[in-house]
Protein backbone atom coordinates (compact mmCIF):
# COMPACT_ATOMS: atom_id res chain seq x y z
CA UNK A 1 0.00 0.00 0.00
CA UNK A 2 2.55 2.64 -1.07
CA UNK A 3 -0.61 4.82 -0.71
CA UNK A 4 -0.12 5.06 3.21
CA UNK A 5 3.53 5.69 3.16
CA UNK A 6 4.32 9.07 3.92
CA UNK A 7 8.13 8.55 4.41
CA UNK A 8 10.73 5.57 3.91
CA UNK A 9 13.99 4.18 5.71
CA UNK A 10 15.96 2.11 4.16
CA UNK A 11 18.43 0.51 6.06
CA UNK A 12 21.40 -1.63 5.44
CA UNK A 13 20.55 -2.88 1.57
CA UNK A 14 21.75 -1.97 -2.35
CA UNK A 15 20.17 -2.34 -5.62
CA UNK A 16 21.73 -5.19 -7.33
CA UNK A 17 23.19 -8.36 -5.79
CA UNK A 18 25.62 -8.31 -8.50
CA UNK A 19 27.01 -5.70 -7.74
CA UNK A 20 28.66 -8.00 -4.76
CA UNK A 21 30.69 -9.54 -7.40
CA UNK A 22 32.72 -6.26 -8.09
CA UNK A 23 34.04 -6.70 -4.32
CA UNK A 24 37.20 -8.33 -3.79
CA UNK A 25 36.67 -9.07 -0.58
CA UNK A 26 33.13 -10.79 -1.01
CA UNK A 27 34.33 -12.80 -3.82
CA UNK A 28 37.15 -14.22 -1.27
CA UNK A 29 33.91 -14.83 1.78
CA UNK A 30 31.98 -16.71 -1.06
CA UNK A 31 35.20 -18.73 -1.77
CA UNK A 32 35.76 -19.31 1.95
CA UNK A 33 32.27 -20.51 2.35
CA UNK A 34 32.23 -22.61 -0.54
CA UNK A 35 35.02 -24.36 1.16
CA UNK A 36 34.89 -24.20 5.17
CA UNK A 37 32.08 -22.65 6.95
CA UNK A 38 33.93 -22.93 10.15
CA UNK A 39 36.47 -20.12 8.21
CA UNK A 40 33.43 -18.89 6.90
CA UNK A 41 31.49 -17.83 10.27
CA UNK A 42 34.76 -16.11 11.92
CA UNK A 43 35.60 -14.17 8.94
CA UNK A 44 31.91 -12.69 8.86
CA UNK A 45 31.96 -12.70 12.58
CA UNK A 46 35.69 -10.45 12.43
CA UNK A 47 33.91 -8.12 9.41
CA UNK A 48 31.07 -7.59 11.63
CA UNK A 49 32.86 -6.94 14.91
CA UNK A 50 36.37 -5.66 14.37
CA UNK A 51 39.15 -6.93 15.44
CA UNK A 52 38.61 -5.37 19.12
CA UNK A 53 36.61 -7.87 21.37
CA UNK A 54 38.19 -11.47 20.36
CA UNK A 55 35.48 -12.96 22.88
CA UNK A 56 32.43 -11.21 21.08
CA UNK A 57 33.26 -12.48 17.95
CA UNK A 58 33.55 -16.20 19.44
CA UNK A 59 29.99 -15.18 20.77
CA UNK A 60 29.31 -14.51 17.80
CA UNK A 61 30.60 -17.48 15.63
CA UNK A 62 28.92 -19.60 18.22
CA UNK A 63 25.56 -17.93 17.33
CA UNK A 64 25.68 -18.55 13.97
CA UNK A 65 26.10 -21.77 14.36
CA UNK A 66 23.62 -22.66 16.49
CA UNK A 67 20.67 -20.73 14.27
CA UNK A 68 22.12 -21.98 10.95
CA UNK A 69 23.76 -24.16 8.81
CA UNK A 70 26.13 -24.57 5.66
CA UNK A 71 23.88 -25.54 3.25
CA UNK A 72 21.07 -22.50 4.31
CA UNK A 73 23.62 -20.35 4.50
CA UNK A 74 24.32 -21.35 0.78
CA UNK A 75 21.17 -21.72 -0.13
CA UNK A 76 20.65 -17.74 1.02
CA UNK A 77 23.72 -16.52 -1.36
CA UNK A 78 22.74 -18.86 -4.37
CA UNK A 79 19.07 -16.92 -4.15
CA UNK A 80 20.71 -13.45 -2.96
CA UNK A 81 22.43 -13.51 -6.65
CA UNK A 82 19.58 -12.46 -8.18
CA UNK A 83 18.26 -9.94 -6.46
CA UNK A 84 17.37 -6.69 -8.43
CA UNK A 85 15.26 -3.62 -7.52
CA UNK A 86 16.80 -0.93 -9.83
CA UNK A 87 12.63 -0.96 -11.40
CA UNK A 88 10.84 -0.38 -7.97
CA UNK A 89 13.10 2.54 -7.32
CA UNK A 90 11.58 4.45 -9.84
CA UNK A 91 8.23 4.06 -8.20
CA UNK A 92 9.56 5.85 -4.77
CA UNK A 93 7.64 9.03 -4.48
CA UNK A 94 8.30 10.08 -0.67
CA UNK A 95 10.86 11.42 1.25
CA UNK A 96 13.26 8.33 1.82
CA UNK A 97 16.14 8.12 4.33
CA UNK A 98 18.82 5.49 3.18
CA UNK A 99 20.74 4.27 6.08
CA UNK A 100 24.07 2.25 5.68
CA UNK A 101 27.08 1.42 7.09
CA UNK A 102 30.78 2.60 6.22
CA UNK A 103 32.81 -0.12 7.66
CA UNK A 104 31.41 -3.59 5.65
CA UNK A 105 32.36 -4.67 2.06
CA UNK A 106 28.48 -5.22 1.53
CA UNK A 107 26.41 -3.08 1.34
CA UNK A 108 29.08 -0.71 0.20
CA UNK A 109 29.31 3.20 0.14
CA UNK A 110 29.07 2.91 -3.37
CA UNK A 111 26.33 0.34 -3.07
CA UNK A 112 24.82 2.78 -0.90
CA UNK A 113 25.22 5.58 -3.21
CA UNK A 114 23.89 3.91 -6.15
CA UNK A 115 20.68 3.84 -4.27
CA UNK A 116 20.55 7.47 -3.19
CA UNK A 117 20.63 8.12 -7.05
CA UNK A 118 17.66 6.05 -8.39
CA UNK A 119 15.30 7.60 -5.98
CA UNK A 120 14.05 11.34 -6.35
CA UNK A 121 13.93 12.49 -2.95
CA UNK A 122 16.51 10.71 -0.91
CA UNK A 123 18.92 11.43 1.11
CA UNK A 124 22.19 8.78 2.60
CA UNK A 125 23.45 9.03 6.42
CA UNK A 126 26.07 6.72 6.45
CA UNK A 127 27.23 5.39 10.52
CA UNK A 128 30.07 3.74 11.89
CA UNK A 129 30.19 0.40 14.04
CA UNK A 130 29.59 2.20 17.12
CA UNK A 131 26.47 4.52 16.19
CA UNK A 132 23.94 1.98 17.46
CA UNK A 133 21.87 4.76 19.61
CA UNK A 134 22.89 7.34 16.74
CA UNK A 135 20.96 5.39 14.08
CA UNK A 136 17.46 5.17 16.28
CA UNK A 137 18.12 9.13 16.78
CA UNK A 138 18.81 9.67 13.03
CA UNK A 139 15.46 7.63 12.24
CA UNK A 140 13.50 9.54 14.61
CA UNK A 141 14.93 12.93 13.75
CA UNK A 142 13.72 11.98 10.31
CA UNK A 143 10.25 10.92 10.37
CA UNK A 144 9.53 13.89 12.48
CA UNK A 145 10.88 16.70 9.72
CA UNK A 146 8.12 18.47 8.10
CA UNK A 147 7.35 17.87 4.05
CA UNK A 148 10.52 20.22 3.14
CA UNK A 149 12.59 17.41 5.01
CA UNK A 150 15.53 17.48 1.97
CA UNK A 151 15.78 20.80 2.57
CA UNK A 152 16.05 21.36 6.46
CA UNK A 153 18.74 22.60 7.96
CA UNK A 154 19.46 19.45 9.92
CA UNK A 155 20.04 17.09 6.97
CA UNK A 156 22.87 14.76 7.67
CA UNK A 157 26.77 16.12 8.42
CA UNK A 158 28.32 16.25 5.53
CA UNK A 159 25.74 16.23 2.57
CA UNK A 160 24.63 19.71 1.25
CA UNK A 161 21.11 18.79 -0.16
CA UNK A 162 20.81 22.34 -1.76
CA UNK A 163 20.18 21.72 -5.19
CA UNK A 164 21.73 23.54 -7.80
CA UNK A 165 22.33 22.98 -11.69
CA UNK A 166 25.64 20.52 -12.44
CA UNK A 167 26.87 20.26 -15.54
CA UNK A 168 28.27 16.56 -15.26
CA UNK A 169 30.92 14.49 -17.40
CA UNK A 170 31.11 10.99 -17.22
CA UNK A 171 34.17 9.18 -19.17
CA UNK A 172 34.29 5.53 -19.65
CA UNK A 173 36.98 3.30 -21.55
CA UNK A 174 35.25 1.87 -23.89
CA UNK A 175 35.21 -2.34 -24.23
CA UNK A 176 37.67 -2.42 -21.13
CA UNK A 177 36.53 -6.62 -20.71
CA UNK A 178 38.34 -7.01 -24.23
CA UNK A 179 41.44 -5.02 -23.51
CA UNK A 180 42.19 -6.46 -20.15
CA UNK A 181 42.19 -9.85 -22.10
CA UNK A 182 43.83 -8.42 -24.75
CA UNK A 183 46.84 -6.60 -22.71
CA UNK A 184 46.39 -8.80 -19.61
CA UNK A 185 45.41 -7.69 -16.33
CA UNK A 186 48.66 -5.85 -15.53
CA UNK A 187 49.45 -4.05 -18.44
CA UNK A 188 46.02 -3.10 -19.07
CA UNK A 189 45.87 -1.64 -14.92
CA UNK A 190 48.91 0.27 -15.90
CA UNK A 191 47.87 1.96 -19.00
CA UNK A 192 44.23 2.55 -17.13
CA UNK A 193 46.13 4.09 -14.19
CA UNK A 194 48.04 6.73 -16.49
CA UNK A 195 44.97 7.31 -18.38
CA UNK A 196 43.25 8.16 -15.19
CA UNK A 197 45.93 10.83 -14.04
CA UNK A 198 45.81 12.76 -17.55
CA UNK A 199 41.95 12.61 -17.76
CA UNK A 200 42.22 14.11 -14.38
CA UNK A 201 44.45 16.95 -15.66
CA UNK A 202 42.44 17.50 -18.72
CA UNK A 203 39.19 18.43 -16.59
CA UNK A 204 41.08 20.61 -14.71
CA UNK A 205 42.55 22.12 -17.61
CA UNK A 206 38.90 22.31 -18.69
CA UNK A 207 37.61 24.44 -15.13
CA UNK A 208 35.99 21.23 -14.33
CA UNK A 209 36.32 19.03 -10.86
CA UNK A 210 37.29 15.71 -10.80
CA UNK A 211 35.31 13.62 -8.32
CA UNK A 212 37.37 11.77 -5.80
CA UNK A 213 36.71 8.00 -4.62
CA UNK A 214 35.46 4.71 -6.17
CA UNK A 215 33.60 5.88 -9.79
CA UNK A 216 31.53 3.54 -12.13
CA UNK A 217 33.48 1.26 -13.55
CA UNK A 218 36.80 2.62 -14.85
CA UNK A 219 36.01 6.02 -15.60
CA UNK A 220 36.15 9.18 -14.46
CA UNK A 221 33.05 11.71 -13.29
CA UNK A 222 33.64 15.41 -13.25
CA UNK A 223 31.61 18.69 -12.78
CA UNK A 224 31.18 21.47 -14.62
CA UNK A 225 29.79 25.06 -14.09
CA UNK A 226 29.71 25.43 -17.86
CA UNK A 227 27.74 23.15 -20.79
CA UNK A 228 30.43 24.17 -22.92
CA UNK A 229 33.66 23.51 -20.39
CA UNK A 230 32.71 19.87 -20.00
CA UNK A 231 32.47 19.79 -23.74
CA UNK A 232 35.63 20.93 -24.38
CA UNK A 233 36.97 18.81 -21.82
CA UNK A 234 34.94 15.84 -23.42
CA UNK A 235 37.18 16.30 -26.54
CA UNK A 236 40.22 16.36 -24.63
CA UNK A 237 39.78 13.31 -23.28
CA UNK A 238 38.99 11.75 -26.52
CA UNK A 239 42.55 13.03 -27.72
CA UNK A 240 44.11 11.26 -23.86
CA UNK A 241 42.54 8.40 -24.75
CA UNK A 242 43.71 8.01 -28.32
CA UNK A 243 47.32 8.81 -27.10
CA UNK A 244 47.19 6.23 -24.64
CA UNK A 245 44.89 3.53 -27.04
CA UNK A 246 42.32 3.45 -24.83
CA UNK A 247 39.49 4.60 -26.28
CA UNK A 248 36.52 6.27 -24.66
CA UNK A 249 32.36 6.33 -23.88
CA UNK A 250 31.94 9.66 -22.83
CA UNK A 251 28.49 11.33 -21.85
CA UNK A 252 27.27 14.85 -20.63
CA UNK A 253 23.70 15.83 -18.70
CA UNK A 254 23.01 18.53 -16.57
CA UNK A 255 20.66 18.71 -13.74
CA UNK A 256 20.38 18.95 -9.92
CA UNK A 257 23.16 16.84 -8.00
CA UNK A 258 23.24 16.38 -4.06
CA UNK A 259 27.12 16.91 -2.61
CA UNK A 260 28.74 14.51 -0.10
CA UNK A 261 32.00 16.12 1.11
CA UNK A 262 34.22 15.60 -2.32
CA UNK A 263 31.22 13.13 -3.78
CA UNK A 264 28.21 14.24 -5.90
CA UNK A 265 25.29 11.69 -6.46
CA UNK A 266 21.81 11.61 -7.88
CA UNK A 267 19.46 10.94 -11.00
CA UNK A 268 21.08 13.64 -12.83
CA UNK A 269 24.26 11.63 -12.21
CA UNK A 270 22.90 8.06 -13.17
CA UNK A 271 21.42 9.83 -16.47
CA UNK A 272 25.30 11.45 -17.45
CA UNK A 273 26.47 7.45 -17.32
CA UNK A 274 23.91 5.82 -18.84
CA UNK A 275 24.04 8.24 -21.60
CA UNK A 276 27.90 7.63 -21.91
CA UNK A 277 26.81 3.57 -21.77
CA UNK A 278 24.84 4.72 -24.92
CA UNK A 279 27.68 6.58 -27.27
CA UNK A 280 30.32 4.80 -29.38
CA UNK A 281 33.97 4.53 -28.69
CA UNK A 282 35.29 7.79 -29.04
CA UNK A 283 32.25 9.38 -29.47
CA UNK A 284 30.40 12.28 -27.11
CA UNK A 285 26.73 12.35 -26.75
CA UNK A 286 24.91 14.95 -24.37
CA UNK A 287 21.61 15.13 -23.66
CA UNK A 288 19.04 18.05 -24.58
CA UNK A 289 19.35 19.97 -21.81
CA UNK A 290 23.34 20.08 -22.40
CA UNK A 291 22.89 21.09 -26.22
CA UNK A 292 20.32 24.15 -25.48
CA UNK A 293 22.61 25.28 -23.04
CA UNK A 294 26.07 25.24 -25.40
CA UNK A 295 24.54 25.37 -28.76
CA UNK A 296 25.33 29.36 -29.03
CA UNK A 297 28.65 29.04 -26.60
CA UNK A 298 30.33 25.87 -27.39
CA UNK A 299 31.44 26.12 -31.07
CA UNK A 300 30.48 22.43 -32.09
CA UNK A 301 27.47 20.98 -33.67
CA UNK A 302 25.42 18.51 -32.64
CA UNK A 303 23.75 15.55 -34.72
CA UNK A 304 20.71 14.46 -33.25
CA UNK A 305 20.58 11.01 -32.23
CA UNK A 306 16.77 10.23 -31.41
CA UNK A 307 15.21 9.12 -27.78
CA UNK A 308 17.50 6.42 -26.29
CA UNK A 309 15.74 4.34 -23.56
CA UNK A 310 18.28 4.36 -20.60
CA UNK A 311 18.87 1.47 -18.14
CA UNK A 312 17.48 2.90 -15.01
CA UNK A 313 15.84 6.16 -16.23
CA UNK A 314 11.94 5.40 -16.60
CA UNK A 315 11.74 8.16 -19.77
CA UNK A 316 13.37 8.11 -22.57
CA UNK A 317 15.86 10.55 -23.11
CA UNK A 318 17.08 12.61 -26.28
CA UNK A 319 20.62 12.32 -26.85
CA UNK A 320 22.75 14.86 -29.06
CA UNK A 321 26.31 13.86 -30.74
CA UNK A 322 28.84 16.80 -30.47
CA UNK A 323 30.41 17.36 -33.42
CA UNK A 324 33.28 19.66 -34.93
Amino acid sequence: HPEKVARLILRDTYLRAADMGKIPRMRALGAVLRADYESYLDLMALTILGWDDAEQAKEMVTWMADVSSHEAVQALANATATFNVTGLTEAIAVPTLVMNPNYMPVPSSDMARALVAMIADARLWLYGRNDGLAIVDRMAEFLAEGDDALDAPNAPSGINTQPGLTVILFADIANSTGLTEELGDAAFREKARALDTALRDAISGAGGTAIEGKLLGDGVLATFGAAREAIACAQACHEVGSHTGLPLHVGIHAGDVIREDNNVFGGAVNVAARISDASEAGETLVSGTVRDLARTSAGVSFEDRGERDLKGVSDAVRVWAVGK
